[in-house]
């Protein structure tokens, strides 16, 4: 049997990971939506019976599919604990009846709370130490509003900075990107 071929890989329970992965998008599902028997596949491979990776496939696409919109959903627990850990309790407390669509804009707005600016270029002026601190929560943030996918390497990036201006073209343009998606949540 060739393991690098799925078609012929024999179906195994899912990761813990997968599981972890699947549960969150699931809570995000209109579940009325999602046909029975994805729903059928959802359930077995949620209680640790082997499935193939095509069925884990299919439940994936078919959850993104369904997926409520972010103007439906409210914060998950990720972005509240970013917003804690940046502004304060009280800061986590007032966001918890917003919805996910609001959430570019309370990244924006807690880093110039934290920070004391909203201009990319004053935050270049800071010390070292404090633009790498601003840059890791940027990169944090944002990895809760579009997908952790580049994170390492940018916290890389982050780590090797000598100087500010090191961190001006990846931390603008991904700073920029979270000014835009606020801006269209807002309008």
């Amino acid at each position: 049997m060739n393991s690098r071929n799925p078609k012929r890989r024999p179906p195994r329970p899912i990761s813990d990971s997968q599981r972890s992965m699947l549960a969150d998008m699931h809570r995000d599902v209109d579940v009325r939506r999602v046909p029975p028997q994805i729903d059928e596949i959802f359930q077995r491979a949620m209680a640790g019976d082997p499935v193939t990776q095509r069925e884990t496939q299919r439940i994936i696409e078919a959850l993104k599919e369904n997926a409520r919109p972010n103007d439906e959903l409210l914060l998950h627990d990720k972005q509240l604990f970013w917003l804690e850990k940046l502004g304060g309790e009280d800061a986590a407390t007032a966001a918890e009846g917003l919805t996910r669509d609001q959430f570019p804009r309370l990244v924006v707005a807690a880093l110039k709370d934290t920070y004391g600016t909203d201009s990319f270029e004053e935050v270049l002026e800071l010390p070292l130490p404090t633009v790498k601190k601003w840059a890791a929560h940027l990169v944090g943030g944002a990895g809760l509003v579009f997908g952790t996918s580049q994170r390492e390497r940018q916290l890389t990036l982050i780590q090797a900075a000598v100087q500010p201006r090191d961190l001006q073209a990846p931390m603008k343009r991904l700073y920029n990107d979270l000014v835009q998606a606020a801006e269209r949540a807002a309008s």
